[in-house]
């Protein structure tokens, strides 16, 4: 498994191929709109 060298979650899609960026950013907007109660974490070398 790849692991991500991001600091934070914010850095991550930077650090992602570009064919990956659209969708992650898509995703991350979309679990930040509906997951009102949870934060943003890295773990593991992703983004949780």
């Amino acid at each position: 498994m790849v692991q991500s060298s991001a600091q934070d979650v914010d850095q991550y899609p930077a650090e992602a191929p570009e064919a990956r960026r659209e969708a992650l950013t898509r995703v991350r907007a979309l679990c930040r709109q509906e997951l009102t109660e949870f934060r943003e974490v890295m773990a593991y070398g992703m983004p949780c």
